[in-house]
C-alpha cells in the first residue's frame, strides 16, 4: 500500500539506439540488467543517410530500397527484442530514423523525454556531451553511467 502523500513515480524511460553492429548487444544486456521491470524501453534504429525529416524535398529512396531498409530494421529489432525478453523486458516502442545518427538520438531522446540513453562503447561523443538525460555507456564487461547534473 502506498504511503499517504507519496507521489507516484513514473516508469523510467530508456532509449537504446541501435546500429545493427555486434556492439548493440552489450548496451542491450547492460540496460536490461539494470532496468527496473516497469521501465519503458524504446528502441531506435538510427541509420546514416539524408535526414528525410529535416529535408522532406530530398529525393526519396526507391520502393526496393525502402523495403531492404525495412527488412534490415526488423532484423535489428528482432535481435534486440530477443535480448530484452531474455531479461524479462519488452520494448514499449520501436522507431527507425535516417540522418546523422547523433542528431537523431538527441532529437528522439528529447521528444520522448528519455530519462536514460543506453549506448554501446564507441558511441558518438556528441551524444554523450549534449544529451539532456543520464547516459549509460556499455563496453564489453564494463558499464559506465554518466549522470547529467
Amino acid at each position: 500500500m502506498a504511503e499517504m502523500g507519496a507521489i507516484p513515480r513514473e516508469s523510467l524511460r530508456i532509449l537504446i539506439p541501435l546500429s545493427g553492429a555486434d556492439s548493440d548487444a552489450s548496451a542491450l544486456h547492460v540496460a536490461a540488467e539494470m532496468a527496473p521491470r516497469d521501465a519503458e524501453v524504446f528502441l531506435l534504429h538510427a541509420r546514416s543517410g539524408p535526414d528525410e525529416e529535416r529535408y522532406p524535398d530530398f529525393k526519396r529512396a526507391s520502393e526496393a530500397e525502402r523495403y531492404e531498409r525495412g527488412i534490415e530494421s526488423e532484423r535489428i529489432f528482432a535481435r534486440a527484442n530477443a535480448i530484452l525478453t531474455s531479461r524479462g523486458l519488452i520494448s514499449a516502442g520501436q522507431l527507425v530514423a535516417q540522418g546523422d545518427p547523433a542528431e537523431i538520438i538527441l532529437r528522439v531522446a528529447n521528444q520522448m523525454a528519455a530519462d536514460l540513453i543506453a549506448l554501446a562503447a564507441g558511441a558518438s561523443r556528441r551524444v554523450i556531451d549534449h544529451a539532456a538525460c543520464s547516459m549509460l555507456v556499455a563496453g564489453t564487461g564494463v558499464a559506465v553511467k554518466l549522470t547529467k547534473v
